[in-house]
């Protein structure tokens, strides 16, 4: 059958890995599947309490990080993430702004530090995709957070896993050629 059927799966993605140096162990968490990398880095090491401005700690973690992704060429989602106890000042009126911030933070940061901006994308998910019950102040500590997301590259095309999809339930359309596409910045 020579029929041309709509794609309904994403790309193939070939498999993704990245050496993490030893003296990085302890200060990120390494979380690995088929087709991405997970960096988890808590807001204590990059932020003080409530702010989005890094720390001298975090520019020198992020540095080393910067050094370890400027000698691979996967494309970074940055993310950050909130516990759930609102904030509500002039600058973050809402856990939302707070994540997105400190995303960009760190994106800007390792732009400053060469890496390429089209590279990079960045995201705020607020409090909404805890990684432990927010009852605690350990679960809490644990949601604070900002992942850096290192995404494979397609075996198809060379465009990275995130960048392009052709999936009508990702796009919510019915044609076949409708495009789902992430922007960096």
């Amino acid at each position: 059958d020579t029929t041309a059927r709509p794609e309904t799966h994403a790309p193939r993605v070939r498999a993704i890995s990245i050496l993490v140096p030893k003296d990085l162990r302890g200060k990120v968490e390494v979380m690995r599947s088929a087709t991405a990398v997970n960096l988890i880095i808590t807001d204590d090491l990059l932020y003080p309490a409530g702010d989005a401005k890094l720390s001298a700690a975090g520019r020198a973690l992020l540095d080393r990080i910067a050094a370890m992704l400027e000698r691979s060429r996967y494309a970074v989602s940055v993310e950050g993430y909130t516990d759930d106890t609102p904030i509500h000042t002039a600058r973050f009126p809402s856990n939302w702004e707070l994540s997105t911030a400190r995303a960009t933070t760190v994106a800007r940061y390792l732009i400053r530090r060469g890496m390429a901006p089209a590279r990079l994308s960045a995201i705020g998910y607020g409090d909404t995709r805890p990684r432990a019950d927010n009852a605690t102040a350990s679960g809490r500590a644990l949601n604070r957070r900002v992942t850096l997301v290192l995404h494979a590259k397609t075996s198809r095309s060379g465009h990275d896993a995130l960048r392009t999809y052709r999936d009508s339930k990702l796009t919510g359309s019915t044609d076949p050629g409708a495009t789902l596409t992430r922007m960096g910045i």
